[in-house]
């Protein structure tokens, strides 16, 4: 997610030459979308650009198989990213957001007061746990529930917060 406009769908972990395919791991919740896509945009080092025709998809397990159309030097694809435009991306239902939108919004406590900068999503299964930077202290682990986390404002890049009693506490020195 490093290129201004461009989201991070997948990223190709290994590649098979017999079948001409790539194995892509998912970075979305909706690995379906490969089946719609015509071509792939894969971006390496330094971001240098190629793009590969889409002949077959197929999901299997975790794991998106990608039947390429044409010869490419599949072993110098591995370890590509898979890339799509901003505006590309699926709408997700009211209240749900994606990790790129959140990450760089500034949290605050239901009082106004300023906590610190959210770095980092961490998925663990049941709910999410925002990583929140906090100047001169430790990080803080914000669970995002609906009774933790009140508000997401994407247009002032805030998240407004209301933390369990003693949170803060643990992660004092």
């Amino acid at each position: 997610m490093k290129v201004v406009g461009l989201v991070e769908i997948g990223r190709v972990v290994s590649v098979n030459a017999r079948r001409n395919s790539l194995t892509i791991k998912p970075f979305t919740d909706f690995p379906e979308r490969f089946r719609g896509m015509t071509s792939l945009r894969l971006y390496g080092k330094d971001d240098i650009q190629i793009e590969v025709r889409v002949k077959a998809v197929s999901i299997r397990d975790s794991l998106v198989v990608v039947e390429v159309d044409g010869a490419y030097d599949l072993f110098a694809l591995k370890g590509m990213y898979v890339r799509v435009n901003r505006d590309e991306v699926f709408e997700l239902p009211e209240d749900t957001f994606y990790v790129f939108d959140i990450i760089g919004c500034e949290v605050f406590l239901v009082s106004g007061e300023f906590v610190g900068e959210i770095i980092d999503v961490i998925r663990t299964g049941s709910n999410d746990v925002y990583q929140v930077r906090r100047e001169g202290k430790r990080d803080l682990f914000v669970p995002a529930l609906k009774d933790v986390v009140l508000r997401v404002d994407l247009g002032h890049r805030r998240v407004y917060v209301d933390l369990p009693e003693g949170l803060t506490d643990i992660y004092e020195d």
